[in-house]
């Protein structure tokens, strides 16, 4: 029994001495370092997408690249618009082969709208998809920077000394011109208003059928 008592407690003598050494003066600066609270802040995204002079001027760029594909969407439709009303308003002048001629290119017309609003939509998501990625990038190595530890894309609620979205917009912007810009979000609206057009006005060519 005297054994097993002189085995045991040179167990804890030395279990004491090894928690010792890990609470030396070096160690608890170590461990004082460790406990300091990390810098927590808040970053709105959507805000420094609206708000950022130069995340416009990246818009801008988008719009320029795409402006293209958009201009010739349009000139299709106005082309399709002309062909729907002139079978609509001198069908009653015409023969049946030209009537069927007329309506076969009005179809292929409304099948080539539709591959290139499906082209043009895919153009937009990309692009948005790119910029997106690229502000994020942008705002990571700002905050990185600035000495931010952790970085939340948005909160419910966060004190103003918490959220640092102008500051990182104020830093984003440093030496950007100012410029205006229409958003992305202004030739998403157009695409889909000319594909809603389209489809009310091949409705209105079934229904005179």
């Amino acid at each position: 029994m005297t054994k097993k008592i002189q085995f045991f407690t040179i167990i804890l003598l030395s279990a004491m001495s090894y928690v010792h050494a890990d609470t030396s003066p070096s160690q608890n600066i170590n461990n004082n370092q460790m406990m300091k609270s990390p810098s927590v802040v808040v970053v709105d995204l959507q805000r420094v997408g609206q708000t950022s002079k130069k995340f416009k001027q990246v818009q801008e760029k988008i719009e320029a690249k795409i402006k293209e594909k958009v201009d010739a969407l349009k000139a299709m439709e106005a082309q399709f618009t002309q062909k729907l009303e002139k079978l609509q308003n001198g069908a009653k002048d015409m023969n049946a082969a030209t009537q069927q001629k007329l309506q076969e290119e009005l179809a292929s017309l409304k099948a080539q709208l539709e591959v290139k609003q499906r082209g043009l939509q895919a153009d937009v998501e990309r692009e948005m998809r790119g910029a997106e990625e690229q502000l994020i990038k942008e705002v990571q190595a700002l905050c990185k920077r600035l000495g931010y530890d952790i970085v939340l894309p948005g909160a419910l609620y966060a004190k103003d000394e918490f959220d640092k979205t102008t500051q990182v917009i104020a830093e984003m912007d440093k030496g950007v011109a100012s410029a205006q810009s229409s958003s992305l979000k202004k030739i998403e609206n157009e695409a889909e208003k000319l594909e809603q057009e389209l489809e009310n006005k091949v409705n209105k060519l079934r229904a005179g059928a």
